[in-house]
């Protein structure tokens, strides 16, 4: 635009989402306490992505409090994942280059997406647990306590005091496990879908675009699964829970 460039995977982003900002507002105003088929079909998808939820944390009252933000997780990352498949869609081009190209095989988004879901969690660790969440990376306190007790506590102190800097590296780690695990499977699916469109024309291409759909699906489970699962590990449980 100008002289501004704007990559095809954000203008899928953007296609993406004026589509679900579109079929939400739609949604809103046809709401019957009889759903039609529509209806019935996003009800489907919120409560099994309410299920999920509830069964990965353990506490429905906890899901709920993140099932806005993990469902829209979820949402859109399926949804960037199947547009990013559709033919007819990336077969657009200007100047010979794709207008629209799978937001999800672009690591762009993939690094933004796990950026913001482990900065989300760390937010959550925070506001559970006060500064007292640092504790759990830097042991200073269990260092001084363990040399109190003895030279061999301290040692032991030492070494968990090591581990705790383990944890605050693997949430660093956590970042990039993420962002490459959706992003190389995405991408991966998009060069051998784009081998087997070059070497057979029909029938394998056509098995590949559906398992890709599939793929597509599980990635999208997978990514907020993770994230989920990363929520619970900050979270303060009550005693006996």
């Amino acid at each position: 635009i100008g002289s501004w460039p704007v990559a095809n995977s954000t203008l899928m982003l953007i296609v993406s989402g004026i589509l679900v900002i579109t079929l939400t507002y739609v949604l809103r105003k046809k709401l019957r306490e009889v759903p039609g088929i529509f209806q019935n079909i996003c009800e489907s998808v919120y409560e099994s992505i309410e299920g999920l939820l509830v069964q990965l944390t353990g506490d429905a009252a906890r899901s709920m409090l993140v099932l806005p933000t993990l469902g829209s997780v979820i949402v859109f990352i399926m949804l960037s994942n199947f547009m990013g498949h559709i033919p007819l869609l990336t077969s657009i081009t200007y100047k010979g280059e794709p207008v629209f190209r799978s937001a999800t095989a672009d690591f762009n988004t993939t690094f933004a997406l796990a950026v913001g879901a482990v900065l989300a969690i760390q937010f959550i660790g925070f506001r559970e647990n006060g500064f007292g969440y640092l504790g759990h990376f830097f042991k200073f306190k269990e260092v001084y306590r363990g040399f109190k007790q003895g030279i061999g506590a301290g040692m032991i102190a030492i070494v968990e005091f090591f581990v705790g800097l383990l944890e605050l590296i693997g949430e660093f780690i956590r970042i990039i496990s993420l962002s490459v695990r959706l992003f190389g499977n995405m991408f991966a699916g998009k060069v051998v879908m784009a081998i087997a469109i070059g070497s057979f024309a029909y029938v394998l291409p056509a098995l590949w675009l559906g398992f890709e759909f599939l793929v597509a699906f599980v990635q999208a489970l997978v990514f907020t699964s993770l994230v989920t699962v990363y929520y619970t590990m900050v979270l303060k449980h009550d005693e006996g829970h």
